[in-house]
């Protein structure tokens, strides 16, 4: 489960497992970073049999690489004021 700027966090029959979260600044707005947080742990733990808290890390950066992708996006078609 992401926990935004604060990390992620895996409650299972495992244990509970958190990480934090590299730090980026936010520009404008993005969808897509918690989907592609879910989809990069999937394949993380199902696919390559990674430890949780690795699979953890390897989805909370996948995300991060979203937000700074629409924030560079954000800043590069920024409209520009009169």
């Amino acid at each position: 489960c992401s926990m935004d700027k604060r990390g992620a966090i895996w409650a299972g029959s495992e244990g509970v497992y958190t990480v934090q979260s590299p730090v980026v600044e936010q520009i404008g707005s993005f969808a897509g970073a918690g989907d592609t947080m879910l989809a990069a742990f999937m394949y993380a733990r199902m696919l390559c049999a990674a430890p949780i808290t690795d699979a953890l890390r390897f989805a909370s950066a996948s995300a991060i690489v979203i937000v700074i992708a629409c924030a560079c996006t954000a800043v590069a078609f920024k409209k520009k004021e009169n």
